[in-house]
């Protein structure tokens, strides 16, 4: 049994189903000591940053790589309310040229949700 368990990341956004998540907080609940922590990072977003964020490509990083090239990563959110996925997609552009696309698929919770889980 642990002092603490981390999941950090926000990684608990890809348990997609309620059973997924409750067995995940079954099995901290049963390594954890009993004084012990349970720490976790959770992306809860305002929805109406959600709701305006759709489909308008927004700017999430600019950077510098080695070598010199340029990076830029812009995504457009699709959020499904039903299920309460996010849909992303990265864009990547290297030296103003577009180069790929990531996707990544996040289930979001309610604040509601995490207190009452």
């Amino acid at each position: 049994r642990f002092d603490s368990i981390f999941i950090t990341f926000n990684s608990i956004h890809h348990l997609y189903s309620n059973q997924n998540l409750f067995s995940t907080l079954a099995n901290v609940t049963k390594y954890l000591k009993d004084d012990g922590f349970f720490i976790f990072d959770c992306y809860n977003p305002h929805i109406d940053y959600i709701i305006s964020s759709e489909k308008v490509k927004t700017k999430v990083s600019e950077y510098e790589a080695i070598g010199g090239r340029k990076v830029k990563i812009e995504q457009p959110l699709n959020y499904e309310f039903q299920i309460q996925f996010n849909r992303i997609k990265w864009h990547y552009f290297m030296n103003n040229k577009f180069n790929s696309i990531q996707n990544k698929v996040m289930r979001l919770y309610l604040s509601q949700e995490i207190d009452s889980f």
